[in-house]
């Protein structure tokens, strides 16, 4: 989440990638090449203008490159895309915390389960949503608050005599 609204406030000129504009598709799309190797596989050997072509390609390449990592540096984008990756990372850390902290009451199990769905509803993923069985987050969840429910039930029970 914090990713997407991140990528949503950094105009595009900062996030693409380095290109160098080699024709048109369709006449009406610029066509870009963004690697030095799709500059080298697109230049067919033989033509005596192929050599100075492919160097101002690459040289074009590169100083578009370079524009592109110090408009990223100047708005400060880096430090922003890492600070972003710390957040999700204690994001991560805390929701396997959740999944794996134990209620101690049945309305604790209630709420625990309420806002795991809140989260849910606001398009937010979980961790590892897509690993099955054990070592998913939605099944330690189910099992810490089947434990818990089962943990409290037991205490609340009469003792027989």
């Amino acid at each position: 989440m914090a990713r997407d609204e991140l990528e949503e406030i950094v105009p595009e000129e900062f996030r693409r990638p380095g290109r160098v504009q080699w024709g048109m598709k369709d006449g009406v799309n610029p066509y870009y090449l963004h690697s030095h190797k799709q500059i080298d596989d697109c230049l067919v050997a033989g033509s005596r203008h192929s050599p100075k072509i492919k160097a101002q390609l690459h040289a074009d390449l590169d100083r578009d490159r370079f524009e592109i990592w110090a408009k990223r540096e100047e708005i400060g984008l880096p430090y922003a895309e890492e600070r972003v990756a710390q957040l999700c990372d204690s994001s991560q850390d805390l929701e396997w915390a959740l999944a794996n902290t134990m209620p101690t009451s049945i309305a604790g199990v209630a709420a625990l389960l309420r806002y795991a769905n809140e989260v849910e509803d606001q398009g937010v993923e979980w961790p590892d949503t897509d690993t099955i069985g054990p070592d998913g987050w939605h099944y330690q969840l189910r099992q810490t608050a089947a434990r818990a429910l089962q943990t409290v039930l037991a205490t609340d029970q009469p003792a027989r005599t």
